[in-house]
């Protein structure tokens, strides 16, 4: 009885891979930023990684978890890194095109700064192995300022861009 339940938990588990192309993503994103409170960022780089499920035709929907890398063009160099742990969704209205929405939270990876939510709607451009997309990003984070200082204070950050993104599907 162990035998036939471990083969037929097995075959499951092959039949879904086999039938799972193109459901797993990989993607780098390069983009601009366009909103900063206090300090002045540049630059918004990054990469992460999406694994997608199909409930219904043309909707696919999964987790991701997106590296975020936030470059600083001021004096003090304050960069700011955020691990974007989010639920994404992709509907294609036409084979070729599709917009999505990824919604999370970003957590910070940098002392001084506190995660916050993320989010990240986009459009863009499917073939079967990959998809160029442009995405607009925010996310609403909390920054300390001259921490261990008499003149410490903290701000709510709204740190957004504008991103091209590129990711290949297997």
């Amino acid at each position: 009885m162990k035998q036939f339940l471990l083969v037929s938990i097995l075959s499951l588990i092959g039949f879904n891979m086999v039938k799972a192309q193109n459901n797993f993503e990989i993607g780098v994103i390069f983009g601009t930023t366009v909103n900063e409170v206090y300090g002045s960022r540049s630059g918004n780089i990054g990469g992460g990684v999406a694994y997608y499920f199909q409930p219904v035709q043309n909707l696919r929907v999964g987790p991701m978890v997106l590296f975020d890398h936030f470059l600083s063009n001021d004096e003090y160099g304050l960069d700011a890194s955020f691990l974007d742990i989010a639920a994404s969704a992709k509907y294609n209205f036409i084979p070729a095109l599709f917009g999505g929405l990824d919604l999370g939270y970003a957590v910070a990876l940098d002392e001084g700064m506190e995660g916050g939510l993320m989010v990240r709607p986009r459009f863009g451009w499917s073939t079967r192995l990959t998809d160029l997309y442009i995405a607009y990003k925010g996310i609403l984070a909390e920054q300390n300022y001259y921490e261990g200082s008499e003149y410490n204070f903290s701000a709510v950050n709204s740190l957004s861009s504008v991103t091209l993104g590129l990711n290949f599907k297997f």
